[in-house]
């Protein structure tokens, strides 16, 4: 699975990211934390690779 990273210093928590996820992967959260990618969803990524 490819390495997200979120530079906490600069991440506004806009959820930008979870909107233009082209897969959908990345999940929106509470305000007050970081978009995230669910243990479920991670698998995701491997079956792609397999196609």
């Amino acid at each position: 699975m490819p390495k997200i990273i979120v530079n906490e210093a600069l991440c506004n928590k806009c959820t930008l990211c979870c909107k233009l996820c082209l897969m959908g992967i990345i999940e929106e959260v509470r305000e007050d934390k970081y978009p995230i990618i669910s243990p479920e969803k991670r698998g995701l990524l491997h079956d792609v690779r397999a196609l």
